[in-house]
């Protein structure tokens, strides 16, 4: 018994200096407690000798055994259910920034369309005037010390005929005592003479087109920022639209709901509207459909 209490004193005091280390190697070997009871029980036999072989345990003793056999079995439980990994990596996790996985490729001279769609939370979208198309960013994550951080390819790429396919995938999320997930901040640099099509789940999204040459539509977007520069060429359309934000009444206004519709719409999210609003001659077109938000930036109206 006086061993086993030397044993879990030295160990109480290590961890004031070792922290969650040292206790995360008790749960893993806590067992050793009763090997130690054994082993003392046996070497006091063996000094008392057969004429007095009886071992005594007063009132303390036996309420300190019961003690020990009560978090042995919890230690078990524990153990089985991988509570003690939770508990464990729950004390160690901080959260980082972590860079995501870069892509870069030439678009071939045959395609005309590229199609993105996935899971991303921040998305900015940027136009180049080559064929060049890349993919960066960032993602904001809780990691434990004993994890590692994410390394698969966050990007599934194919080229089916005349049409650059993207899927960007979402990163893992982890459940349980300790809920993990990884927030997304992603860059897309495209060329300006290219179509696209873009979907994804309730992401906030930035475009930056620049001088476009192509039509854009964009799907499914929580928020939407779009820079204007003072020679674009471009028609707005909106359709399915909660709000309408450029600092201006120049959108052409149409609401979607009718009258039962109106007063729920309001109420959750705004009437659904169509707009429209055209900088210059709107040679080309970018359309929002079902976004809760289009907000303009134009520098003439700054």
């Amino acid at each position: 018994m006086g061993f086993t209490l030397l044993l879990l004193g030295v160990f109480l005091l290590v961890s004031q200096f070792k922290g969650g280390e040292i206790s995360l190697i008790l749960m893993m070997w806590w067992p050793i407690i009763f090997i130690l009871l054994g082993i003392e029980i046996i070497i006091f036999l063996l000094i008392k000798g057969k004429e007095d072989s009886i071992v005594k345990y007063d009132v303390f003793s036996i309420i300190f055994i019961g003690f020990l056999g009560t978090v042995g079995v919890g230690l078990v439980i524990a153990t089985t259910l991988g509570l003690a990994e939770e508990v464990s990596a729950g004390i160690s996790i901080t959260e980082e920034t972590v860079n995501l996985p870069s892509y870069d490729e030439i678009i071939p001279s045959e395609v005309n369309r590229i199609v993105i769609d996935g899971k991303v939370d921040f998305l900015t979208i940027e136009t180049t005037n080559n064929r060049e198309f890349a993919f960066f960013g960032t993602y904001r994550t809780q990691i434990s010390e004993n994890s590692e951080l994410l390394e698969d390819d966050i990007l599934s790429v194919k080229k089916v005929g005349d049409t650059f396919y993207v899927h960007v995938k979402q990163l893992p999320e982890k459940y349980g005592w300790n809920y993990r997930s990884s927030q997304v901040s992603a860059t897309i640099i495209m060329p300006n003479s290219i179509d696209l099509e873009l979907e994804t789940d309730s992401a906030d999204i930035t475009l930056k087109p620049r001088s476009l040459k192509a039509d854009w539509n964009i799907k499914g977007s929580q928020h939407a920022t779009l820079y204007i520069q003072e020679d674009s060429d471009l028609k707005l359309q909106g359709i399915d639209v909660s709000n309408f934000i450029s600092g201006h009444n120049e959108w052409v206004i149409e609401e979607k709901v009718n009258e039962e519709q109106r007063e729920e719409w309001e109420y959750w999210n705004g009437a659904k509207q169509n707009g429209i609003l055209e900088f210059g001659d709107g040679t080309n077109t970018i359309t929002f459909i079902g976004a809760y938000e289009v907000r303009i930036f134009d520098p003439k109206l700054r």
